[in-house]
C-alpha cells in the first residue's frame, strides 16, 4: 500500500522497480489511482510515470530554492551555514538565533573565531609556500616540528581520519581555502549524484561532492569572521601554485619517457587480421593484448 505516490518513486524508479513485484506475485495498491496497480491500463501506466516527473521536478525545485537561499545568507550577511570548521578556526556560540521561531525552538547561532593553537600554523604554511618551500616539504617540516596535523588536533570532528602526520594533501587544502581571508565562502563543492552501476539503474545513485566552478562560487560582500591570511597574502600564493603547476606540467612533458610500451607485429594462436591492441605491464614483465579477443590474447613478451 503507497499512501502518496509522489514521495514513494522518483523519476522513472518505479518502471524499474514494478517488474520485480510482478515477478514475485506482489500487488501494489495506490489510492490516487483508485486501487490497485493494473500494468495493462494504460492509464495507471501514464499516471505512475507523470508522477515519477513530477516528483522529480519538486524535488530539484527544493533544492535549488534552498542552495538560493544559502547562497544568500552568506552574501548578505556571511552567515556561517555549519560543517566542520577549517583548521584553524572552532566554532563558539553567538547567542540566540537571530530568526525569532528559531530561538524559540533553541536554536543557536554559530560562528567561528580563531583557534590560538593552529592559526599560527596556517600563517606558517602560508610563509613557508612563499618562501619556495613545495607541498611535500611543508609537510615534512611540520612533522619534523611535532605540529599535529588537523586530525589529530581535533579528532572529535576528524574520526575518520588516522591522524598520523601531515600529507601534503592537507597542507594543499590550507593554502585552497579563501575562508582564511575572513570572507564566508558558499559553494565551493557540489553534490553529485552518479550511478554505482551503469547497468543496473535500479540501484540508485551514490552522492559525491566535486569541485565547483568559479562562477558558482558565493563570497561574503564584507568579513565574516577574523582573517588568519591577509587577501593579498592569499592571492599571491594561489598566483603561486597556478605558476608552478604549469611549470610541472611543462617539465614532464618535455622530459622523455623512460618506460615505453612493448610492441608486437604478431599474434598468438597464428590468426591472421589480428593486430596488438595495447601494451601493459605486468611483474615487470611486457605483455600485450589481441585486438580480436582469442582465448588467449594476453601473453608476455618476455
Amino acid at each position: 500500500m503507497v499512501g502518496e505516490a509522489t514521495r514513494c518513486w522518483f523519476g522513472n524508479q518505479f518502471s524499474l522497480t514494478w517488474p520485480k513485484f510482478d515477478r514475485y506475485g506482489a500487488s501494489l495498491w495506490i489510492p490516487s489511482l483508485g486501487g490497485r496497480f493494473d500494468p495493462e491500463n494504460t492509464v495507471h501506466d501514464m499516471a505512475m510515470t507523470i508522477t515519477g516527473g513530477l516528483s522529480k521536478s519538486e524535488r530539484q525545485h527544493v533544492q535549488r530554492r534552498v542552495r538560493a537561499a544559502m547562497a544568500a545568507q552568506v552574501l548578505i550577511d556571511g552567515k556561517y551555514q555549519g560543517g566542520r570548521a577549517p583548521y584553524g578556526y572552532v566554532v563558539v556560540d553567538a547567542g540566540p538565533h537571530p530568526n525569532p521561531r528559531k530561538a524559540q525552538e533553541g536554536y543557536r547561532l554559530r560562528v567561528l573565531e580563531i583557534d590560538e593553537v593552529a592559526a599560527p600554523v596556517v600563517e606558517r604554511i602560508f610563509a613557508l609556500y612563499l618562501d619556495g618551500i613545495g607541498l611535500k616539504g611543508i609537510a615534512e617540516i611540520l612533522n619534523r616540528d611535532g605540529v599535529l596535523c588537523p586530525s589529530a588536533h581535533t579528532p572529535r570532528q576528524n574520526r575518520h581520519r588516522k591522524g598520523d602526520g601531515w600529507q601534503h594533501s592537507a597542507v594543499r587544502t590550507i593554502l585552497e581555502n579563501p575562508r582564511y581571508t575572513g570572507y564566508a565562502i558558499y559553494g565551493r563543492w557540489q553534490k553529485v549524484e552518479e550511478l554505482p552501476d551503469p547497468d543496473d539503474v535500479a540501484a540508485g545513485h551514490i552522492v559525491k561532492f566535486r569541485r565547483s566552478a568559479q562562477s558558482k562560487i558565493v563570497r561574503s560582500r564584507e568579513p565574516a569572521h577574523p582573517a588568519i591570511i591577509s587577501v593579498e597574502v592569499f592571492t599571491r600564493v594561489q598566483l603561486e601554485m597556478r605558476a608552478r603547476r604549469g611549470s610541472d606540467m611543462a617539465r614532464r612533458a618535455s622530459q622523455p619517457r623512460t618506460r615505453v610500451g612493448p610492441k608486437a607485429s604478431y599474434c598468438s594462436e597464428g590468426r591472421s587480421g589480428a593486430r596488438p591492441a595495447g601494451g601493459r605491464w605486468r611483474a615487470r614483465r611486457a605483455s600485450m593484448r589481441c585486438s580480436i579477443g582469442v582465448p588467449h590474447g594476453l601473453w608476455f613478451l618476455g
